[in-house]
């Protein structure tokens, strides 16, 4: 049977983190949270479902992503954000894993968002497939502060399973404009330490062109007002991050 570790990044996740907690229960063998000096009860959840804690300042996205990967005492990594859950589909299809011999392989599983009380099935958001269980010594994170991807060795599989992760990220429309203003600001300094610049084209263009593409050709149209304000706002997390690079420049 494979040995499990479930890894967790948080700051500030006390909303989200003990519906991700409940669905990892006999699933991951332990569950380790690093943890960027929260303020709220996040502790006091991740202690109640005896998860091993570690404080540390967050240092971006990817590179925190390996550090809780570095902590974990099993080569299986399972990486889900505290505002995630495994549906119970996909926790069947976990367990069924476990009991495999299968290596040299990577597995993939669909993520679905729901938007402020609604389930988006368009606007390029699902299926959101993400690659989530490996073992720790043939992948890792990207050293991306924001958008972090897993990189690994490209003759490994990547094999999809079944059931999706829930992601419940956007509670509240504003919630989405706090992420917009955070995301921005770190993808920004991620591209200028890249010694990327921005045009006046690609400020103006790009953000209308991520509007049309995700409401018209990946049809977010079809998820009614939720989907238009998935649309708008992704367009609009686009801009801001174009104009701190800008402003940066000056």
């Amino acid at each position: 049977m494979h040995q499990l570790s479930a890894v967790i990044i948080t700051l500030n996740e006390a909303r989200n983190l003990e519906q991700c907690l409940q669905s990892l229960e006999g699933i991951a063998d332990e569950i380790i949270v690093l943890d960027s000096f929260s303020t709220d009860a996040t502790l006091a959840i991740a202690k109640k479902y005896n998860c091993h804690i570690v404080q540390e300042k967050f240092i971006g996205f990817g590179p925190q992503k390996n550090k809780a990967i570095a902590l974990a005492s099993n080569d299986w990594i399972l990486s889900i954000d505290a505002d995630e859950c495994l549906s119970e589909a996909l926790r069947m299809s976990l367990l069924n894993w476990k009991q495999s011999k299968a290596n040299g392989v990577l597995y993939a599983m669909n993520r679905r968002t729901n938007y402020a009380g609604h389930w988006i099935r368009f606007c390029g958001w699902y299926p959101d497939t993400l690659l989530r269980l490996f073992n720790r010594h043939q992948a890792q994170f990207s050293s991306a502060l924001v958008h972090e991807e897993v990189i690994f060795e490209k003759h490994l599989k990547v094999l999809p399973l079944k059931g999706d992760i829930l992601h419940y990220s956007f509670p509240f429309v504003f919630t989405h404009l706090r992420k917009i203003v955070k995301y921005a600001a770190i993808g920004a300094e991620h591209d200028i330490q890249n010694g990327k610049n921005c045009s006046a084209f690609k400020y103006y263009i790009v953000p209308l062109w991520i509007f049309i593409t995700q409401y018209i050709i990946k049809l977010g149209i079809l998820d009614g007002k939720a989907g238009w304000k998935v649309c708008y706002y992704s367009a609009l997390a686009a801009k801001r991050k174009y104009g701190f690079i800008r402003n940066a420049a000056k």
